[in-house]
């Protein structure tokens, strides 16, 4: 199950290059959805608070956080997201 979760994570965030402020919006239709909290979700994926804070706002976050954010999603709702999280490489690619 380890492995699925992984190759979620990765197939998912290869998918982020080029979306619009409504796919954007994705994140919090999602977090909403769950009932989740940045505090629940930054606690089980060992990230700081202010890093879920800024993927809802469409903010930049390491691809380490994403992948880290996405597994602690799984893990709390079941479900996964498979939607984009905008991270520091994907940003440097755009130029």
């Amino acid at each position: 199950m380890e492995y699925r979760q992984s190759q979620l994570v990765g197939q998912a965030s290869q998918k982020n290059c080029g979306q619009t402020a409504t796919q954007l919006n994705s994140f919090h239709s999602y977090f909403i959805a769950h009932h989740l909290s940045y505090v629940a979700v930054a606690r089980a994926a060992h990230v700081p608070c202010i890093t879920v804070w800024s993927i809802d706002h469409g903010m930049a976050v390491s691809d380490a956080h994403a992948s880290r954010v996405r597994l602690a999603l799984l893990q709390l709702t079941g479900t996964p997201y498979l939607g984009p999280i905008p991270t520091f490489c994907l940003m440097q690619q755009g130029r």
